[in-house]
C-alpha cells in the first residue's frame, strides 16, 4: 500500500503547469546519454521503477516522443532538468491488477 501511496504523490508532481514548463524546449541534449521512450506498452512496475532508479543515478535524459503507456510512466518522476515531453508524447494509465 505504501508503494500504491508513492505513486500517487509521484503522480502528483506532474500537474498542468509542469506539464507545460516540461513541453518547452530549454535543454540542449547534444550527445548526452538520452532514452527515447516511443511505443513503450510497459510491463512489471518493479523492473521499470529499477531502471527509473538506474536511470537516474547515470544522469540519463529522458525524451517522450510516443505512446508511454503503464509501468513506463515511471519514468515521468526522473527530475524535471531531465525530462523532454515531445507534442508527439501520450500516455496511459490504468488502475492496478487485481484491484
Amino acid at each position: 500500500m505504501m508503494f500504491l501511496g508513492a505513486l500517487v504523490v509521484m503522480g502528483a508532481t506532474v500537474s498542468a503547469s509542469s506539464a507545460d514548463q516540461l513541453m518547452r524546449p530549454r535543454i540542449n541534449l547534444g550527445s548526452a546519454n538520452v532514452k527515447t521512450i516511443s511505443g513503450d506498452r510497459g510491463g512489471y512496475v518493479i523492473d521499470y521503477a529499477i531502471r527509473a532508479l538506474k536511470m537516474r543515478r547515470s544522469g540519463t535524459f529522458v525524451r517522450f516522443s510516443g505512446a508511454c503507456d503503464s509501468a513506463c510512466t515511471l519514468y515521468l518522476s526522473m527530475p524535471r532538468s531531465k525530462v523532454c515531453i515531445t507534442q508527439r508524447a501520450s500516455f496511459g494509465f490504468h488502475l492496478p491488477y487485481g484491484a
